[in-house]
């Protein structure tokens, strides 16, 4: 079958051509808030303390290293077409035009999650939308991430640019290429989406206890004080031990969770759980429907309106040979509007279901932004992610064997974004599928991995050019060396 990639996909790693008779040109920042009324400024970035200038004032601004916040009122926004919007102004820079479509450095921001691909063909603003733009000439075309209208989604958009020339040197032809830095996080630290805006801590704050019975487990995860709560031995049972804010869960060296899952779960979409860590962990065999109580919805790890989770070297497992594909559910699912969660360096494995992300209430909430990297994903039938309405970047896992001869393991429908990153993947019978229902999602990155003993890709969406907006490339290996980094690496320790 024909994968479609569009042409304007612009890759990871942004480049500035830097023209000018100086060793290094000067960066001149301007990050413009579009809101009806003044924000702060994204916690992403560190920002120093600048003064306000009104709006008409951008055209002077020679260069300089300045960051410059200006605020503009949303009613600057006129409709394009379809779902796309315009913004009419000088922008300091050079946009794009006829005899050079990406010379543009401007890049745009839909509350501090980046919107993309830049220099996309207008027309696909216009009918696909979904966060792509164009800096053309002196006016920003541009769509929000889910289409909404920009004018009353009550989201806050920023743009940076970047000037890469010095005046005195606007006509020269020669310069250095530089690239963007990508200072990796600490060691220590999440990689991905539960490190944007804020770092996932859990409970680092507070004090650490150790615990060995599910009683005692289930009482300092309820806590409302921030814990480091380290897990001794086999803890057995059923259903599952709701966490609250600001717990980091470790396990202690062979720590068990037999029957008994997490629900790191808040109430409603104002009233979150956040900061939560779960690391070291076995949790095996959570059955749906919790035996004793009767309660359903009972998953290895379950995260719903949850903010900045972080689950790193754990083991999830379930059981094949059991028939009933519902006995079990899934090994880690995240909907109802979570967002910011890394899963890292695990293994999902022997399950009907792997990873559940999203559901059909999430539509249009702009939420669901979920890292997986260097996971092991063995024998697992499908799920691998199965992605709705959510934003995902997969790189450097490992899918080794389907669990069935009809399974998949990502399958992105519900206008999911997935990039899919040198991954490699190995007797797996359809590894990534956006044919799942009618309402498809979107691929990028397909030709960086590696398929092994693979049936066919099933792609019928064109690549829209996906991104994310954090560093990760001094931690992204080859594909070719992913499965003995992930066999030997993945899991608890």
């Amino acid at each position: 079958m024909a994968i479609f990639l569009d042409k304007k996909n612009t890759g990871m790693k942004r480049k500035f051509n830097l023209r000018g008779k100086v060793p290094m040109s000067l960066l001149v920042l301007s990050v413009v808030l579009f809101s009806q009324c003044q924000k702060d400024l994204p916690t992403e970035a560190a920002a120093p303390v600048v003064k306000m200038v009104s709006a008409d004032k951008i055209s002077a601004i020679s260069t300089s290293a300045t960051t410059l916040p200006i605020t503009v009122n949303s009613a600057d926004f006129r409709i394009e077409s379809g779902y796309a919007f315009k913004l009419k102004r000088d922008f300091g820079i050079a946009g794009d035009d006829l005899s050079n479509g990406n010379v543009s450095s401007l890049r745009l921001f839909e509350d501090g999650v980046e919107l993309g691909p830049a220099h996309s063909i207008h027309s696909e603003i216009i009918n696909y939308g979904r966060g792509r733009f164009s800096h053309w000439g002196n006016v920003l075309y541009f769509s929000s991430s889910d289409n909404t209208d920009p004018r009353s989604n009550g989201r806050k958009y920023t743009y940076t640019v970047s000037s890469n020339t010095t005046t005195a040197d606007q006509n020269s032809t020669s310069g250095d290429i530089i690239t963007e830095p990508t200072e990796a996080p600490a060691a220590s630290g999440p990689i991905g989406y539960a490190a944007v805006n804020w770092v996932t801590t859990g409970g680092a704050a507070g004090a650490t206890v150790t615990v060995s019975t599910l009683s005692a487990l289930r009482a300092y995860a309820w806590s409302s004080l921030p814990l480091t709560i380290q897990v001794s031995g086999t803890i057995s049972g059923s259903g599952s031990v709701l966490v609250k804010s600001n717990k980091t869960i470790i396990g202690l060296s062979g720590a068990t969770l037999n029957g008994v899952g997490l629900r790191i779960f808040g109430n409603s979409a104002t009233d979150v759980t956040k900061n939560v860590i779960v690391k070291n962990l076995r949790i095996k065999n959570v059955i749906q429907i919790d035996p004793v109580t009767g309660n359903g919805d009972n998953d290895c790890i379950g995260i719903k309106y949850a903010d900045h989770v972080w689950i790193d070297h754990c083991e999830l497992s379930a059981d094949v040979t059991h028939p009933d594909w519902e006995y079990y559910d899934g090994l880690v699912d995240i909907s109802k509007q979570s967002d910011f969660v890394t899963v890292s360096w695990c293994k999902l494995m022997n399950s009907w279901k792997g990873s559940f992300v999203g559901g059909t209430s999430d539509s249009g909430k702009n939420k669901l932004h979920i890292t997986f990297h260097h996971n092991l994903f063995n024998n697992i039938a499908e799920r691998g992610p199965a992605l709705i309405y959510s934003t995902v970047h997969l790189f450097n896992n490992y899918y080794l064997k389907s669990a069935t001869s009809s399974g998949y393991s990502i399958g992105a429908r519900y206008s999911s974004m997935v990039l899919v990153e040198n991954n490699y993947f190995e007797n797996i019978s359809t590894p990534v599928r956006t044919d799942i229902d009618s309402e498809q999602g979107y691929v990028s990155g397909t030709s960086t991995n590696i398929f092994k003993s693979c049936g066919a890709l099933r792609i019928r969406t064109s690549d829209p050019g996906i991104t994310v907006p954090y560093a990760y490339k001094s931690h992204l290996i080859p594909a070719a060396n992913v499965p003995a980094t992930v066999l030997a690496g993945a899991g608890p320790k």
